[in-house]
C-alpha cells in the first residue's frame, strides 16, 4: 500500500492502473525484492527507492559464505576459532594476515554454546561435524557457504605393523557389503530437526531479527518524511482547502 501511495503519481506504469492492479504488482515487487528477483517494473521517486533499499537490507543474511567473512562483514572478534587446530592456521594465513584478532574457543562445545547466546556470530568447523550437528542435535544453529580449506585424512600405523593387511581387508569388507555407506546415511544423512521454519529461526536470533526490524522502521519513516516533503506543497494545499470549506460552513 505504501508502494501505491508513493509511486503512483510519478511512475508512468502506475499512473493507469486500477486500485486492486495497483495492489497486486505492490505486493508482487515487495516479494521480488524479498527473493532477490526482479519484479517487473522500476520504482522511480526517492522514496520508493529509500524503501527498496530497506526491503533489501531486511533480506539479507548476515554473511553467505567465506567472501563475506573476509570483507569484514561481520567484525573479526566475533568469528569464533577453535584453538590448537588447522582452522587457526587458516584464517591466520588466508584472511588476518596473522593477527589474531579473531574470538578463541577452546571446545566444541563452548563454539556451540557462544553460537546460541550471541557471543560470536560465526564460527569455522569441519564440515562433516557441522552437518550432522546442524541436522540432529543443535536446530537454530546454520551452516552457510560452501566448504574451505579440504584436506585428506588417513589412518596411520607403524611400519611393518603386523595387523596391516587384516586392516586393509577388514576395511575393503566394509566397503564392499555396503556396511560404510550405512554409517554415512546413519551419521551425516538423517535429520532429526525440522527442515521448515520453526518459532526458532535457524538462520538468526530474536536481537538480530530486532536489529533487521529497527532498520527497516528507521528507512521506512524517512522514506514517508521524503515523501511528505517532496508533496508538501500539495498537502499544504488540502489543508488550505479544508480550512476554507470548514470556515465557509462556520458562516
Amino acid at each position: 500500500m505504501i508502494i501505491c501511495l508513493i509511486e503512483r503519481q510519478d511512475n508512468e506504469e502506475l499512473k493507469e492502473q486500477s486500485i486492486i492492479s495497483l495492489c497486486a504488482m505492490s505486493v508482487w515487487y515487495t516479494h521480488g525484492t524479498l527473493i532477490g528477483d526482479y519484479a517487473g517494473f522500476d520504482l522511480q521517486t526517492g522514496p520508493g527507492r529509500l524503501l527498496t533499499a530497506g526491503l533489501f537490507i531486511n533480506s539479507q543474511s548476515p554473511i553467505s559464505g567465506l567472501d563475506d567473512i573476509k570483507a569484514g562483514k561481520i567484525p573479526f572478534n566475533r568469528l569464533g576459532i577453535l584453538i590448537g587446530t588447522s582452522n587457526k592456521d587458516f584464517y591466520l594465513t588466508e584472511i588476518s594476515n596473522n593477527q589474531t584478532n579473531f574470538y578463541p574457543l577452546y571446545s566444541k562445545q563452548q563454539l556451540y554454546d557462544c553460537l546460541l547466546n550471541g557471543t560470536i556470530d560465526a564460527a569455522f568447523i569441519g564440515s562433516g561435524t557441522a552437518q550432522y550437528i546442524t541436522s540432529n542435535v543443535y536446530c537454530n544453529i546454520s551452516v552457510v557457504g560452501e566448504s574451505f580449506d579440504q584436506g585428506i585424512f588417513a589412518i596411520t600405523t607403524p611400519k611393518q605393523w603386523i595387523y596391516q593387511q587384516s586392516l586393509d581387508i577388514a576395511i575393503l569388507t566394509l566397503s564392499v557389503s555396503g556396511d560404510l555407506n550405512n554409517l554415512q546415511t546413519k551419521w551425516f544423512q538423517t535429520q532429526l530437526c525440522p527442515t521448515s521454519s520453526t518459532s526458532t529461526s535457524t538462520a538468526m536470533n530474536i536481537q538480530a531479527l530486532a536489529g533487521l526490524f529497527l532498520v527497516f522502521a528507521v528507512i521506512f519513516s524517512l522514506s514517508l518524511l521524503f515523501f511528505a516533503w517532496n508533496k508538501r506543497l500539495i498537502i499544504k494545499n488540502c489543508i488550505l482547502k479544508l480550512n476554507c470549506t470548514k470556515k465557509s460552513e462556520v458562516e
